[in-house]
């Protein structure tokens, strides 16, 4: 628990969120499910010189279409896909929807990947937040 506080805001609950979609309908999880994206940020490896830049140059391109790559994308997907697979019995409703999401295949522009798009909001919130 102390080192997963690394990768999400400290009250951000993995087994809150299966509870509240176990309560929504199932047109609902979707959305739901994709907020566990920021728990996946630090997979992109998204260097912070190049947040930085992103955030600078915001004006001229969306900073998640800057800092996408398929890499990128994929990685963070892939992490879900694990959390999906290590969550079957404790978080069933999440992880069901995790392990859909992984599968699903990329999207062809970062503009349209609502994964990528919550994880790079993360990514530049926390880079963009005061010290």
């Amino acid at each position: 628990m102390q080192l997963g506080n690394a990768d999400h805001p400290v009250f951000f609950c993995l087994d809150c969120l299966d509870q509240q979609m176990s309560a929504a309908a199932p047109a609902e999880r979707r959305a739901l499910a994709v907020r566990v994206a920021i728990v996946a940020g630090r997979n992109a490896a998204v260097p912070e010189a190049e947040l930085r830049a992103a955030l600078a140059t915001a004006a001229l391109q969306p900073p998640a279409v800057r800092l996408a790559t398929v890499a990128r994308r994929e990685a963070v997907r892939a992490r879900l896909g694990r959390l999906g697979a290590f969550g079957r019995k404790s978080m069933p409703v999440l992880a069901a929807e995790l392990t859909s999401i992984a599968a699903e295949p990329l999207p062809a522009r970062a503009e349209d990947d609502d994964v990528w798009q919550e994880a790079c909001t993360h990514l530049l919130a926390r880079e963009a937040r005061p010290g």
